[in-house]
């Protein structure tokens, strides 16, 4: 699996506003026509005519090329879902000392669910759903101590999986994130708003929790059957 690249070198041309300005539409376009048409079907000169950008260059001058580009778009929104994640992870040591499993997987994935882009869709859910897809990313792995709530969320969700190894968590944590993206998809697709939207993903969430949680025992006795 290779690792998207990375944006250094290139963040100095874009200290002028106009420049900022320009960095924050492609990085826009970048993770709605990856949600929209996989990382293949968007190609940099796609993104650059959605930009409505007369420089066909612009990506290589302000990125250097779309690897990194799409880790800017990353680099972009981890920031905000970690605070969220912050916030919801606050609100489950409210209720409970020790955080059940669910709580800590609705404080992991509800931040996909909240965000919206300009169009009303769960953008960036799509986008790391299609990265994971292409072999792009780990997204079991593409987070680290730059977010420390997020890995804390992590560690405590491995404590409370039934004593499973972290081998298998990792596993557990793909699966459960390719359930939790399936359905954000669905759900935008069907255009369901409110509670009904809001009752997909909780049952989402339930599913997840029940994939983390699922004793070996009883995935062995499964596969027997």
């Amino acid at each position: 699996m290779r690792r998207i690249g990375s944006v250094t070198g290139f963040a100095g041309r874009v200290d002028d506003p106009r420049g900022r300005s320009t960095r924050a539409l492609l990085i826009e376009c970048a993770e709605n026509m990856v949600a929209e048409y996989g990382v293949h079907g968007a190609s940099v000169r796609q993104i650059v005519k959605a930009s409505r950008s007369a420089n066909s260059s612009v990506v290589a001058y302000h990125f250097g090329s779309k690897d990194a580009l799409l880790q800017a778009v990353i680099n972009h929104r981890l920031p905000g879902i970690e605070q969220r994640r912050t916030e919801l992870l606050a609100e489950a040591r409210g209720r409970h000392r020790a955080p059940p499993v669910s709580d800590l997987v609705e404080a992991l994935y509800r931040p996909f669910f909240e965000q919206r882009n300009a169009e009303g869709r769960r953008s960036y859910a799509a986008f790391v759903d299609e990265l994971s897809r292409a072999n792009l990313i780990d997204i079991r792995t593409s987070l680290d101590s730059d977010y420390p709530v997020t890995a804390q969320i992590l560690r405590e969700m491995l404590n409370g999986a039934n004593g499973n190894g972290t081998k298998s968590f990792g596993h557990r944590i793909f699966l459960s994130s390719a359930l939790i993206f399936a359905a954000i998809k669905q759900i935008d697709k069907l255009a369901l708003e409110n509670d009904e939207g809001e009752s997909q993903f909780v049952d989402a969430l339930a599913a997840a929790t029940s994939v983390i949680e699922a004793k070996k025992e009883a995935r062995r006795a499964t596969s027997t059957m």
